[in-house]
């Protein structure tokens, strides 16, 4: 929808080398990053397995997701004034507002 539409990024960045890249990639893309914060700890991974049978696994290794802060001011209005909110599972139950 170009220019009408805005999109915003809300996270945690790590401190490893793919937070600056993963961080470029949303800003290159005209994804607003303000409200993301950087934490001292590595970037949040999760790993898909499909095995032969058709069985999935995942593992999950929190890093930087699950280093939020216990303060979310701010949070809870930004999310209710977004047309649409996509939310994931990888993050500290109290963020999951």
């Amino acid at each position: 929808c170009g220019s009408a539409c805005s999109a915003r990024f809300i996270g945690q960045f790590g401190n490893d080398a793919h937070a600056p890249v993963l961080e470029q990639a949303l800003v290159d893309n005209a994804v607003d990053v303000s409200g993301c914060g950087h934490t001292d700890k590595p970037s949040g991974q999760g790993l898909v397995f499909l095995v032969e049978d058709g069985t999935v696994s995942s593992i999950v290794v929190g890093g930087s997701n699950a280093a939020w802060p216990a303060d979310l001011s701010g949070l809870p209005e930004q999310v209710a004034a977004a047309s649409a909110v996509l939310l994931q599972r990888e993050v500290p139950e109290h963020v999951n507002i």
